[in-house]
């Protein structure tokens, strides 16, 4: 499976090359810190594969505004909620296309 970042700090990419298995991608999702050091040599010797995916494109930000200038904002945001363990799986489905819901929330088990 591949090894998400979502948060996108330059420690979390850089744990996520280093626990990828060879060959295996690291999906770079977030935004948060423009720059990473990454251990080079072990992604060339390993073969990891990066991909970015970025979820937004500046016509989703043109149709937002535009729908908050009209509508202001939707009655019900959807929000969904899944188990930290399912992260993967939750992962495999965002990258698969466009979700019904506007952000999945991922919830350690020993969570109150």
């Amino acid at each position: 499976p591949p090894v998400p970042t979502a948060s996108s700090m330059a420690a979390t990419r850089s744990v996520a090359v280093d626990r990828a298995r060879r060959g295996g991608p690291v999906v770079l999702v977030g935004l948060a810190q423009p720059l990473s050091e990454l251990g080079y040599m072990g992604a060339v010797v390993r073969e990891i594969v990066l991909r970015g995916a970025f979820a937004y494109t500046p016509s989703d930000f043109d149709d937002a505004r535009a729908y908050l200038a009209d509508r202001g904002l939707p009655p019900q945001i959807i929000i969904d909620t899944a188990s930290l363990e399912s992260g993967p799986e939750v992962f495999t489905r965002l990258g698969a296309g466009p979700q019904v819901s506007l952000k999945t929330v991922l919830v350690p088990s020993n969570a109150a």
